[in-house]
């Protein structure tokens, strides 16, 4: 009997919690611009802050799988999927039934 491994992709690698939390550092900019905004370093720095977080939140919502693809693709893909499940669930009622009739 030969039994056949298929190797699933590694989903512990892939990146799935996001942080995409900037109402804090919006806030301290908000106040800062309204007590007058004198301390104008702590203010680039902030606003760089802002500026560095959005890059991030751009290239994590980038290395998400699929979010480029079309909606026709990820449709067509589900099909080929489906048509997978089916092919295979006859496959195991087959052998099923070949196990009874034995």
């Amino acid at each position: 009997m030969n039994v056949v491994k298929t190797e699933q992709p590694d989903l512990v690698d892939q990146k799935t919690d996001f942080e995409f939390v900037f109402l804090n550092i919006i806030h301290d900019i908000l106040s800062k611009l309204e007590t007058g905004g004198h301390d104008v370093e702590n203010l680039n720095l902030k606003l760089s802050d802002l500026k560095e977080k959005i890059v991030q939140a751009k290239a994590d919502i980038n290395s998400i799988d699929y979010i480029r693809t079309t909606k026709e693709h990820q449709e067509g893909h589900l099909q080929s999927l489906l048509k997978q499940l089916k092919v295979k669930e006859e496959l195991i009622q087959k052998y099923k039934n070949f196990s009874t009739s034995s």
